[in-house]
């Protein structure tokens, strides 16, 4: 049974979305970005055998093909979303091979669902302090708690899929999705610090400052955390430029 993502190619992905009645492919930035723990298994034990889910680098692709053309175009647009330029990171739900839906997956804890958020935050931070305090070793115990705060975000893009997948109304699809992708956009523009106001070079100087903050490079002592963190602001600030292209388009 597989226990990871398959790694998709450019010329094995159309086969890879149509072979199963559904599948989830994750576009990374890199090797570095990992499909979140808890969407992972909540996939798997609610799609069953057979699943297909997988992984593929958004760098290595060819945008002449006409797959992925149509992927980025005519079928975002079908999902209520603006057609772009490449694939942006995030997870894209496949439905009998097409595309049914699409979550950025934006890590900002802060502005999931309360309900969801609060029972699994409390457990984090404690387990995060008791780590700390047992190794003596803060760096520690900030990625034990960065470890546990995937969970509500691997929930929330589940519980978006599920619903694609069992909806009844096309409508409805597309009005959570639009709905869910503007949320999205603002938990980016909040993680690297700036308004939904702000100017290209605004955004610009908030991105490179930000990495300078969380780049593994300057933080040693917590390399790994550093690592994720500067991946999901490099995957933020590639959603705020498509945001603001897209802007653009419909002025």
């Amino acid at each position: 049974m597989t226990t990871k993502p398959i790694l998709v190619k450019l010329e094995t992905f159309p086969a890879f979305t149509s072979l199963k009645k559904a599948c989830v492919v994750q576009a990374t930035i890199g090797s570095k970005t990992e499909f979140n723990p808890t969407l992972h298994s909540s996939l798997r034990t609610y799609l069953k055998w057979p699943f297909s889910l997988g992984s593929i680098d958004i760098g290595q692709l060819d945008y002449t093909d006409p797959f992925l053309q149509k992927l980025i175009g005519e079928q975002m647009e079908l999902i209520g979303l603006i057609a772009s330029d490449t694939l942006l990171p995030g997870y894209y739900l496949f439905k009998k091979g097409t595309l049914a839906a699409y979550h950025p997956g934006t890590f900002d804890v802060s502005r999931l669902d309360a309900d969801m958020v609060s029972t699994t935050m409390k457990i984090a931070a404690g387990v995060s302090v008791l780590t700390a305090l047992l190794l003596k070793n803060v760096s520690s115990g900030i990625q034990m708690f960065l470890g546990l705060s995937e969970v509500p975000t691997g929930m929330n893009i589940f519980k978006f899929f599920k619903e694609v997948l069992e909806a009844k109304s096309d409508v409805d699809v597309i009005k959570k999705q639009q709905s869910i992708f503007k949320s999205e956009i603002d938990n980016a523009y909040a993680l690297l610090g700036i308004s939904r106001f702000a100017t290209d070079n605004e955004v610009k100087a908030a991105y490179k400052k930000k990495l300078k903050e969380c780049h593994p490079d300057l933080n040693p002592e917590k390399k790994e955390t550093s690592t994720k963190l500067t991946v999901k602001v490099v995957e933020a600030y590639e959603l705020i430029k498509a945001d603001l292209k897209a802007a653009e388009v419909e002025v």
